[in-house]
């Protein structure tokens, strides 16, 4: 497919997940999943399996995406493509069936935006050029099965377009995130920007109190080693084992027990990568726990993560429709690309405060045997998880924590 006047197509996600801790205790109520999900989910997990190995391979740094929300994104790409983009396409989404799947991805959605005990948001828009030609379809796809909100703006102003996208932004993330998108975002062909946000912030369902925090010791590597404030927590909690990547897992949960934060530790022996190159995401959710008492040691953490997908998705198999011979010919009457893909996100895992006590924990006597510690002290992998459907709404790998430099006494 030629193109006579390019386009060009920007994918832009914006993921905010804002956790604090809570004094508040709540019952936890087991829920049964009341829609059928029964080909989405799955296509989900495989997905979410590939990518996150595809950028763990790519990035030495801390990591932070959320897999659901690029799914269903590119997801609705679908609707907009044909030939081999699409076939490219439902090669790395795991479904082939794009029309008979609407319905779950309608129920998907809506789901997500049912959620009690949680301050869950997620909210979509696409940006348009003035007189854009959608075709009809894609147009009602996009707004009564994906959810998506199209605006008409004018990208040739582009300070205009750009305060009026980034206050979008802002509305989203409850005025967490602002002035994302700067001029330069706006390149001369651009005609359209799918913007996506998630906003979580999740309370913990048994504090960590403050007064136990302490700094200490994590190991970035076998040579450098930073002091950090660590939270501490003794209570029980849902745990296992994963012999074959020689790692152990812990949930932490929400005060909506339906989320719960998994903390995946490789063994002392082994690397982080290593872990990471054996990742499947079905293994890890799927994986037997049992409930122990756990002394649980969590360093506080923030990540600031922005990248571009586009070098992964192409390397996942993704190529064509970053290139001229992009067809998109179901969406638009015009002929288009996509330029980026480009995630931004934020994570915080704090107390309300942040200040750090040197208070040790009280340790009492007790006829029963002393509980496990749980130790993360070296990098590792984590995951927001909504359990009745086993949905990563966030993924990532804190590999390092620059606080104290740890220094040789002499």
């Amino acid at each position: 497919m030629n193109l006579i006047n390019p386009t060009v197509c920007i994918l832009v996600l914006y993921l905010l997940v804002d956790t604090e801790a809570s004094d508040q205790h709540k019952m936890q109520v087991d829920k049964k999943p009341s829609t059928t999900l029964k080909n989405v989910i799955p296509s989900c997990h495989d997905f979410t399996s590939s990518l996150y190995k595809t950028l763990s391979e790519s990035s030495n740094d801390n990591i932070l995406i959320s897999p659901v929300n690029v799914y269903v994104l590119l997801s609705l790409l679908t609707h907009g493509t044909a030939g081999s983009t699409l076939d490219e396409l439902r090669s790395i989404l795991y479904h082939d069936d794009i029309v008979s799947l609407s319905e779950e991805f309608q129920s998907l959605i809506a789901l997500l935006k049912d959620i009690e005990k949680v301050d869950l948001y997620t909210k979509s828009a696409i940006f348009a050029q003035y007189g854009y030609p959608f075709l009809n379809k894609f147009e009602s796809t996009s707004t009564d099965i994906f959810d998506f909100f199209i605006t008409m703006i004018d990208f040739s102003n582009a300070v205009k377009a750009v305060e009026d996208i980034n206050t979008w932004i802002k509305r989203s993330t409850y005025n967490k995130l602002s002035n994302i998108i700067t001029p330069d975002t706006i390149e001369e062909e651009t005609r359209m920007m799918f913007v996506n946000t998630i906003y979580f912030n999740g309370k913990w369902l048994a504090k960590f109190d403050e007064k136990n925090t302490q700094m200490l010791a994590f190991h970035v590597s076998k040579t450098e080693i930073n002091l950090v404030p660590t939270m501490v927590k003794k209570t029980k909690f849902n745990c296992g084992e994963i012999p074959e990547w020689k790692a152990s897992f812990i949930e932490i949960p929400y005060m909506n027990s339906d989320f719960v934060m998994v903390i995946l530790l490789p063994y002392e022996e082994v690397n982080l990568q290593t872990v990471e190159n054996n990742f499947n995401w079905k293994i890890l959710a799927n994986a037997p726990r049992s409930v122990e008492e756990i002394e649980l040691y969590l360093p506080k953490f923030n990540i600031d993560f922005t990248m571009d997908l586009k070098d992964i998705l192409k390397k996942m198999g993704v190529i064509t429709m970053f290139s001229k011979d992009a067809n998109f010919t179901t969406m638009s009457s015009q002929p288009i690309y996509l330029s980026h893909v480009i995630q931004k996100g934020f994570l915080k895992v704090d107390e309300e405060s942040t200040e750090a006590a040197a208070a040790t924990v009280a340790q009492g006597r007790s006829i029963r045997s002393a509980p496990r510690i749980f130790a993360v002290e070296r990098p590792f992998l984590f995951a927001i998880e909504y359990k009745p459907y086993k949905i990563p709404l966030l993924l990532g790998s804190v590999r390092k924590l620059d606080y104290q430099p740890l220094k040789d006494e002499l």
